[in-house]
């Protein structure tokens, strides 16, 4: 399994604490907008279980699911997830 770097996630827009200073979902004037989340987890039945509970939040959407870390970067880079 390989493991990448926080100048690779940092490059790839993947932050390792998200950006939770407005809130999840709030925007500079204050809007609601849909929280993007891009699931990743080896386990299928896992991702599936929690894509569903994740999904049913409103004002949450999952943007992408991926089943290891280069997948979850290369998707990072593609759908831009929150």
């Amino acid at each position: 399994m390989q493991e990448f770097t926080n100048s690779e996630m940092a490059e790839a827009g993947v932050s390792l604490l998200p950006d939770l200073w407005e809130g999840p979902g709030v925007l500079w004037g204050g809007s609601m907008s849909v929280f993007r989340i891009l699931l990743a987890d080896d386990h299928p039945v896992f991702r599936l279980g929690l894509c569903s509970l994740l999904g049913s939040h409103e004002g949450w959407e999952i943007c992408g699911e991926a089943s290891d870390g280069r997948e979850a970067v290369e998707k990072c880079k593609q759908l831009k997830p929150d």
